[in-house]
């Protein structure tokens, strides 16, 4: 479990870094930015890169049991939580009115939360304090989902495996 929280914090550690790079390079080209940001297929195709990168990561975390696929990324929920609290508490509660790294109470939750405050954005969804508080929750219901398919498909499989054993030691 404390395997799956530490690579489910690094798979978005890389996500994070990559829509970083996306945003840094193209926040000079206003062209670009309209293209890939204004356009409903830049939209979708970053959208679902987002959602297919949290699946294919998913898929990587060992699961055993539905404990482990229900509880493989809340270290990520609650890093997040914690983050919202520590920024909300810290700029007393003007987190909203800021640009995003405006100030140091803000940059941890701003690194955190960029691909979910993206994807929110993305969807032209209003950001405010539910929508980063359930934002977290996004990735780990994708990891989950993903880790959940897997188990079963690992368990028909060896089902399957099982009971051609029994039919092979009958016959």
């Amino acid at each position: 479990m404390v395997k799956n929280n530490l690579l489910s914090l690094v798979f978005h550690a890389i996500l994070s870094l990559l829509i970083f790079c996306l945003l840094w390079f193209t926040k000079d080209n206003p062209d670009l930015v309209t293209y890939i940001f204004g356009s409903i297929a830049g939209k979708i195709v970053i959208l679902a890169v987002i959602a297919l990168f949290y699946y294919g990561t998913g898929r990587l975390l060992k699961s055993q049991s539905w404990l482990d696929v229900f509880s493989s990324s809340l270290l990520l929920f609650g890093l997040g939580v914690f983050f919202l609290l520590l920024a909300y508490g810290g700029l007393a509660g003007n987190i909203l009115h800021l640009e995003p790294a405006q100030s140091l109470w803000n940059l941890p939750l701003t690194l955190l939360c960029l691909p979910y405050t993206l994807v929110i954005k993305l969807l032209g969804i209003k950001v405010n304090l539910w929508t980063l508080l359930l934002a977290p929750l996004f990735p780990s219901c994708i990891f989950s989902l993903s880790q959940g398919v897997y188990l079963l498909k690992r368990r028909k499989k060896k089902k399957r495996r099982e009971l051609k054993e029994r039919r092979e030691t009958y016959v």
